[in-house]
């Protein structure tokens, strides 16, 4: 019996005491967070080997075909935002070492992976762009092949260009 009463005495104390407790009290806090994404374009030019940019002419064949260099470099390109890859000579011929003698740029042409060859010029010409900046396009490797087709005889020698090659944002 004893048990029995000391049972319903703590019962009704906890009774009581959730009766008489204090009402909960709710605070609100709120924060804001900001994201600054700031654009994001860069690029590197990598080369296969030591002489991807050397073309040799030394036979005839070589004079009347022209030589391809495929995959000698390529563009690596990380971006955030859409993009345009573009190539130009720095000038429209290219010049004799030494000598001052001159080539037209244009017997050279350049592709982006398997895409078709177009002639270099002063002017910058497109080669690769993003498409709505897919994931595909976020990090992307362009292949760049060359191909050097004297299409008339030329002074003999050696020759040179540079060639600027620009990623930009569309």
């Amino acid at each position: 019996m004893k048990l029995l009463v000391t049972t319903l005495l703590v019962s009704f104390l906890l009774i009581s005491l959730e009766a008489h407790a204090q009402p909960k009290v709710v605070q609100i806090a709120t924060e804001t967070i900001r994201l600054q994404l700031n654009p994001i374009v860069s690029s590197t030019l990598e080369t296969s080997s030591d002489t991807w940019n050397t073309f040799v002419f030394e036979a005839q064949d070589a004079y009347q075909r022209g030589i391809e260099k495929v995959n000698a470099s390529a563009i690596s390109i990380k971006s955030n935002l859409n993009w345009v890859v573009t190539v130009r000579a720095e000038e429209g011929y290219f010049r004799e070492t030494n000598k001052g003698g001159e080539i037209p740029v244009s017997i050279l042409s350049v592709r982006a992976n398997d895409g078709e060859y177009v002639r270099l010029g002063p002017d910058p010409i497109i080669i690769s762009q993003s498409s709505d900046l897919s994931v595909e396009d976020r990090i992307k490797k362009i292949a760049l092949s060359y191909k050097a087709h004297p299409d008339k005889l030329v002074h003999t020698g050696s020759y040179s260009v540079n060639l600027i090659f620009t990623v930009t944002s569309k």
